[in-house]
């Protein structure tokens, strides 16, 4: 058995909720890693409909006549919904976020369709990382929450509490392999970039969410390579690459945060 199967006391054929991906023959690797300058707000769909949570949380919300108390359970259970939390990695960030990150920003140049084709994020859960618990009850208990009231369905249905888990300070560091054929380091470090005019998770369009970006090489790259943009550019095509860069990230400095 294996250690961490013993750590959580399951049996031999145990595998963990989250899975890493095998790196394809001929793909590169890097690093995307994302620093939050603004905080983070989750909003998981993830939750089982037919779970005891969900209807804990369905009942008492259909309630008519809710007391404080009952108010201060139902935004707690909202929260239990709505985080993405793993009992092994603790908070965490879907790869499948982070990939349809690096695609919407990518159709600046069209290449969307490259990067659900050629591109993987290699864990499914990327965990994320703050200074802070990382246990459910834990998070409650240290105010790790942003409560305020929006806009309830239907005309006339006047304002409803809203709490979401709130991450300050927080980072992601997403390992991921492209195809060099489809995709190369150069042109994923412009849209990694780019990638910070739309910021990640819940609340985007109100602040939060907002990040700095960067590309990290896991390969080694020589001059006189193949052809697959992984050489080494010299200072004429360097100047140009960063007018080209400056061009583009024109307007994603203008505020604090990214847009959505």
């Amino acid at each position: 058995m294996s250690p961490t199967a013993k750590k959580n006391g399951k049996g031999p054929g145990w595998a963990p909720s989250w899975v890493r991906h095998v790196v394809p023959p001929g793909y590169a690797q890097a690093v995307l890693v994302l620093e939050g300058t603004s905080p983070l707000l989750m909003n998981s769909g993830d939750a089982d409909r037919e779970g005891e949570l969900y209807r804990a949380y369905y009942l008492l919300g259909q309630k008519k006549r809710k007391s404080l108390d009952d108010d201060a359970r139902l935004r707690e259970l909202e929260w239990q919904l709505r985080i993405y939390l793993d009992e092994d990695l603790g908070p965490f960030i879907p790869g499948k976020n982070v990939k349809e990150l690096l695609r919407e920003a990518a159709t600046k140049w069209r290449k969307g369709e490259e990067i659900i084709r050629s591109l993987l994020v290699l864990e499914s859960r990327v965990p994320l990382h703050y200074d802070g618990p990382r246990t459910q009850t834990e998070l409650w208990q240290a105010g790790f929450r942003y409560t305020t009231m929006v806009a309830n369905a239907g005309a006339g249905s006047g304002r409803v509490a809203r709490c979401r888990p709130c991450f300050p300070g927080w980072s992601v560091a997403a390992d991921i392999a492209y195809d060099p054929e489809d995709l190369d380091f150069d042109f994923l470090g412009l849209v990694a970039e780019r990638s910070q005019k739309y910021g990640l998770g819940d609340g985007r369009k109100i602040g939060f969410g907002g990040f700095v970006a960067r590309l990290e090489d896991l390969n080694v790259r020589k001059a006189g390579a193949n052809g697959q943009a992984t050489k080494q550019r010299d200072e004429l095509v360097e100047r140009a690459h960063q007018a080209l860069r400056d061009r583009i990230m024109i307007g994603a400095h203008a505020g604090p945060f990214g847009e959505a």
